[in-house]
């Protein structure tokens, strides 16, 4: 785990995954396809021009929904499920583009998915609002204070739930806060449809016609939101360095049976290669993976391992599971290995 220099929040990652149950994450993703549906389900309470606010109430939450569409971004990437960048890219790189919330990395989970620690910076006025509004603050703005800071996981999707359109969930370990931000490209080709879902913390209890007046301010302090984060300075560094993040590494074929890794001693199954033996790698046996099914991120793991280089290789990029002979692994790690190698 990567450890933040001032907190030591790196001690509580590993409760902090915990806490952060992936049936709760999961169970909010299934909802993005509801999320973007104008479905009858959603009752409106206040709509603009190009923006509306409705919930929907289910059995186990009350869902609140900001609908924001036409959002101008002239600097959007050509393909808009690269609209938004990686957590672990922000939090690496925050002082390029930075935002409202500070986010510092702590821990890779996967591409697509960390640790991080989130800290409010600015918008104090629509955190305040959603906190009477909504209860709590615990809709997608944390605390009003800007010493609160708290763990959360970020996890980006890309193509999803349709291709051509980028998720991110929110979940934070110490408190029930949770959101989700769904961009989708509409009409001109930098034009966006802005979806922010959280839920209420107030039950089925909505605010009451007090709360009325203040909905169309909520409106369009929230939309200015979207739109500076979307539009940010460094926005376009950043998507470039997300860009070249990750290499995708494929196994060709292994129809032969699964491939060799470094062996040492005998054994009735060792292979050796007279090649080897000035570097110390004569000695080969087939891999045994630790699954039914044979996995390239595993075989790689242990590769580079015996060869006295671990690496963090992954299965999944961006939501997605890759198929058994691919795997990912950052491309820097990569390519430094690769100039170690190198004849």
């Amino acid at each position: 785990a990567l450890k933040h220099p001032e907190t030591g929040f790196s001690e509580r990652s590993a409760g902090a995954r915990m806490a952060i149950d992936p049936e709760r994450m999961e169970s909010w993703f299934n909802l993005a396809a509801l999320c973007m549906r104008d479905a009858p389900e959603w009752k409106l309470d206040a709509s603009q021009a190009d923006a509306s606010l409705s919930h929907h109430i289910m059995p186990w939450v009350t869902l609140m929904k900001f609908d924001f569409r036409n959002i101008w971004i002239p600097e959007a990437p050509e393909d808009p499920a690269d609209l938004l960048t990686r957590p672990e890219v922000r939090g690496r790189n925050f002082h390029v583009a930075p935002s409202a919330s500070k986010v510092t990395l702590l821990e890779i989970l996967a591409p697509g998915d960390a640790l991080v620690e989130h800290q409010p910076l600015s918008a104090w006025l629509v955190r305040m609002l959603a906190t009477v509004l909504f209860g709590n603050s615990e809709g997608p703005f944390p605390s009003t204070s800007r010493d609160h800071r708290n763990i959360a996981r970020h996890q980006l999707r890309r193509n999803f739930p349709l291709p051509g359109d980028c998720t991110c969930g929110e979940f934070h370990a110490e408190t029930s806060q949770e959101c989700m931000l769904i961009c989708r490209r509409e009409g001109p080709w930098k034009c966006f449809r802005v979806i922010i879902t959280f839920p209420a913390q107030i039950g089925n209890n909505l605010p009451g016609a007090w709360a009325a007046p203040f909905f169309p301010m909520m409106l369009d302090l929230v939309r200015q939101a979207a739109c500076d984060f979307l539009n940010r300075p460094g926005l376009p560094v950043l998507r470039e360095l997300d860009m070249h993040a990750y290499v995708v590494l494929s196994l060709r074929n292994y129809n032969r049976g699964a491939p060799l890794v470094p062996h040492k001693g005998a054994g009735n199954d060792v292979v050796t290669i007279t090649f080897g033996q000035d570097s110390g790698l004569s000695s080969w046996t087939r891999f045994q993976s630790e699954s039914r099914q044979f996995r390239f991120a595993q075989y790689m793991h242990v590769f580079m391992e015996k060869l006295g280089h671990p690496l963090k290789f992954y299965e999944t990029l961006d939501g997605r599971v890759l198929v058994p002979y691919q795997c990912v692994v950052s491309r820097q790690e990569w390519e430094k290995l690769r100039d170690v190698f190198a004849p």
